[in-house]
């Protein structure tokens, strides 16, 4: 027998003993609303009518409370036995036996025995008999094969409806009023969403899925206002090739208020999903059809007269969708927040270098002292690392600029009309003021993330510079009493808790650590980027969530960087002046003059005597002083003559 005919027996089963028991605390769906009516005070519920006077003390004798649980980011009330440890179990109706007992079977013990199934059943639910159990498992058609059974392994994963234990009676945000929702379907069926959210059924099924991270894991939200971006594009060019034009209007003004962030509350979803982004790309549709059928005043959940897939993603596919908005999102992200970071940084360095340029001081190599430069050369060698990364950032974007949209499934364009990927890129270009293009290559464009993957490549090299440039700054501000203190950096805050009047680079720290995690990122986006299978890349959301955060966060730290440390740096001259005068290494300029062996002897006779170079250059013999006064002067050391 296959499951459909097992849950036509089971149900049998279920309504025959105990659709009519009056010995029997199981529940019917109907008992258990006027159960959840009694517990919420309902004015219907009145104490003249003796069924009602019944269902109260049914609740009284089983300890029946009103419970909640965070379900899809809303709260939702039940019913559910309270225990006497404060904590509680869901009420489970006999009609949904067969589901909940067939998800605990397969899913949390792994197809064991009866027992433990029950077992199980019991730590999350209540009402639910040991018979109907016993029934379940005597028809369960991968238990009749043995062998098979044998074979599988317990996955432990929780139920994948409820949580199961609950704190009961949690306040609700609506004035004690129950959470409303509505029933919305998809291919496998009903589910209960919020009512007032504007995803459906796909949204409200990934979010039981996929119960992974949590807020903190839930899709950037650039991708998703990219999205808008792409579904009002993509609506605009339906209507010229024949979508009705109230709906393309409609579904336009829609798309606008999701890529203007009106509509993130509506977005639940993680990145850990499928690799392809198809339930955020079906959460986006369904809510812009569900916000136009609002505005046209129709039925929420309708599909009615806008349909999310028909309708709102009427020639795409999820494969080529999420990669478009993947490239919109970063390229928006970039132009906004990276370039304007990196900007501020190289006009604070630029400007150092400019203020410096006068102040000689002793160089250093492999951390050891080396032939003087200014200091305004160190810091112009800093800002042509930042203006070299955004050179290298700039250079990727053309190929960011190419989108996959009308490659639909794998590439080949099925399912749209000639003319419709351009013309897509050509309005999309429009609203962005970008210069999108349609990717030549479809297959590609599905296939790989090279595009991002370079991008990231180029955040990477940016990530290294700062890395340079931050721990050069700290190590020459160190101090101030022990340490190089050649410059003095910005004191911004309390450096220590135990150890008073300390303050600490801070903004050379939080920079550095902004650089490691853009490096443990680009780890991540070359794992992802490594694995497009066939016609598919399938880790879009993670490669994506990376690239962007790592864009934000070196956007964001170089202007924090600059403004809160370059901005505020201030030479400690008296100190370069004494390390540059103390240095062996000014001895290199007697090379032309004398050789390299005579100088050396110099160098390491004022070493070994702690005399300085002059006074070991006269000793040796090798200069007179007014040779050595003549030849040796920093200030002529710092290029070429």
């Amino acid at each position: 027998m296959d499951e459909t005919e097992n849950r036509i027996i089971f149900d049998e089963f279920c309504h025959e003993t105990y659709a009519e028991s009056r010995t029997s605390p199981v529940v019917s769906r109907e008992k258990l609303e006027i159960v959840e009516r009694v517990l919420r005070g309902d004015s219907k519920a009145s104490s003249s009518d003796q069924r009602l006077k019944r269902f109260r003390a049914f609740t009284q004798k089983h300890k029946l409370v009103l419970a909640s649980l965070q379900s899809c980011g809303n709260e939702e009330e039940f019913v559910a036995v309270k225990e006497q440890n404060e904590t509680c179990k869901r009420v489970v109706c006999f009609e949904d036996f067969f589901d909940v007992i067939k998800d605990v079977h397969d899913n949390v013990v792994g197809h064991g025995s009866s027992k433990s199934t029950f077992n199980a059943i019991q730590s999350r639910y209540a009402l639910v008999p040991r018979k109907a159990v016993e029934k379940f498992c005597s028809l369960c058609v991968t238990c009749q094969q043995p062998k098979t059974c044998k074979t599988l392994k317990r996955k432990h994963t929780p139920p994948v409806k409820w949580t199961p234990i609950i704190t009961p009676n949690r306040k609700s945000k609506h004035k004690g009023q129950a959470k409303k929702f509505r029933i919305e379907t998809d291919t496998f069926g009903e589910l209960e969403v919020p009512a007032d959210k504007y995803y459906g059924a796909n949204t409200a099924r990934s979010f039981m899925n996929f119960d992974i991270g949590g807020e903190r894991e839930k899709m950037p939200v650039p991708l998703i206002r990219a999205f808008g971006v792409l579904k009002g594009a993509a609506a605009e060019v339906n209507k010229k090739f024949g979508l009705d034009p109230k709906k393309a209007e409609y579904i336009v003004k829609a798309a606008k208020e999701l890529e203007e962030g009106k509509l993130d509350s509506h977005f639940p979803l993680v990145i850990w999903q499928t690799g392809s982004g198809t339930q955020t790309n079906m959460n986006v549709n369904e809510v812009i059809s569900n916000r136009a059928i609002q505005m046209l005043g129709g039925v929420m959940g309708s599909k009615s007269p806008i349909h999310p897939n028909d309708d709102v993603n009427k020639s795409q596919s999820s494969n080529d969708t999420f990669p478009t908005a993947m490239h919109i999102a970063v390229a928006l992200e970039i132009q906004s927040c990276l370039l304007p970071g990196l900007h501020a940084l190289h006009d604070a360095l630029r400007q150092k270098e400019e203020h410096f340029k006068e102040i000689v001081k002793i160089g250093r190599t492999h951390t050891q002292d080396a032939t003087p430069l200014t200091l305004g050369q160190e810091f112009g060698g800093y800002r042509t690392q930042i203006a070299n990364g955004m050179d290298r950032v700039q250079d990727t974007l053309p190929r960011l600029y190419q989108l996959a949209a009308g490659g639909t499934a794998v590439g080949t364009g099925l399912n749209t009309r000639i003319g419709f990927a351009e013309k897509v890129a050509e309005t999309i270009k429009k609203r962005t003021g970008l210069p999108f293009v349609t990717a030549p290559n479809k297959f590609e464009a599905l296939a790989a993330r090279d595009a991002l993957l370079e991008v990231h490549g180029a955040l990477n090299v940016v990530a290294c510079s700062i890395m340079k440039i931050a721990n050069d700054i700290r190590f020459l501000g160190s101090g101030p009493r022990c340490g190089l203190g050649e410059l003095s950096l910005p004191e911004n805050e309390p450096g220590s808790s135990i150890m008073p009047g300390k303050v600490n680079p801070t903004q050379c720290e939080a920079i550095t650590m902004v650089a490691a995690q853009v490096m443990g990122n680009q780890t991540a986006v070359t794992v992802g980027a490594s694995n497009g299978h066939f016609e598919l890349n399938v880790f879009k959301p993670m490669i994506v969530s990376n690239v962007l955060r790592s864009i934000r966060l070196l956007g964001d730290g170089s202007v924090s960087f600059a403004t809160k440390c370059v901005a505020g740096i201030v030479p400690n001259t008296d100190t370069i002046s004494r390390y540059l005068n103390e240095s062996l290494m000014l001895v290199t300029a007697l090379n032309q003059h004398i050789g390299y062996d005579k100088a050396a002897k110099i160098a390491k006779h004022a070493h070994a005597n702690g005399t300085t170079l002059k006074e070991a250059a006269l000793a040796l013999g090798h200069v007179t002083e007014e040779q050595f006064d003549q030849w040796v002067r920093p200030e002529l050391m710092l290029g070429p003559k």
